[in-house]
């Protein structure tokens, strides 16, 4: 299953259990994952120089292209580096909702 598919699926399991805002801020967070993926995660394939280029050309994104494998080893750039240094230098929510999320919520 493609990374896209894996998000689209646990948010809508998600969505049945969880207060609409709550629900609000998982699917931020994942959009942020996947924007950080479609980014970054293309360093962490063979060639991936090559596979980024091929894809944009097509208009396929990396989410849109590699399998749920892909997911946990990008987790730690994302959380570590991605989330506090790119999106909101240290904004308390992000820093706060994004771990939340990702590490006790997703399967991945």
């Amino acid at each position: 299953m493609v990374i896209k598919d894996v998000f689209e699926q646990f948010l809508a399991e998600q969505q049945a259990t969880l207060a609409p805002k709550t629900y609000r801020e998982y699917a931020s967070v994942l959009d942020l994952f996947a924007h950080q993926l479609d980014g970054y995660g293309w360093n962490n394939i063979p060639q991936g120089t090559k596979a980024y280029e091929a894809a944009q050309k097509k208009g396929r994104s990396f989410i849109d292209l590699y399998d749920h494998t892909y997911i946990e080893s990008n987790v730690r750039e994302f959380l570590d580096y991605f989330v506090p240094r790119k999106v909101m230098a240290g904004n308390e929510f992000i820093l706060k909702t994004c771990p939340r999320v990702i590490h006790y919520r997703t399967p991945f």
